[in-house]
């Protein structure tokens, strides 16, 4: 399940919502902010185009093994 934001401006929202999902058994990975001082997403939302934003959101994702999440996921 997707997030962006939640943390930002909220912190304690994102503690919240954190708290439904293991209340409701609902696995979840979480992928940082930041990886070694480097802001990993900021990149992604540099661009005004969709199609880009989303290029490189996946290009983290898959850095993060997301297909490897999805397999485990669908064994959960």
């Amino acid at each position: 399940m997707p997030y962006i934001g939640l943390h930002s401006h909220k912190p304690q929202k994102l503690e919240e919502f954190k708290k439904f999902l293991n209340d409701r058994k609902v696995k979840y990975y979480e992928v940082p902010e930041n990886q070694d001082g480097i802001d990993i997403w900021r990149e992604c939302f540099e661009e005004k185009n969709d199609v880009v934003q989303a290029e490189k959101i996946m290009e983290v994702c898959n850095s993060y093994r997301i297909k490897e999440w999805i397999k485990e996921l669908r064994t959960y």
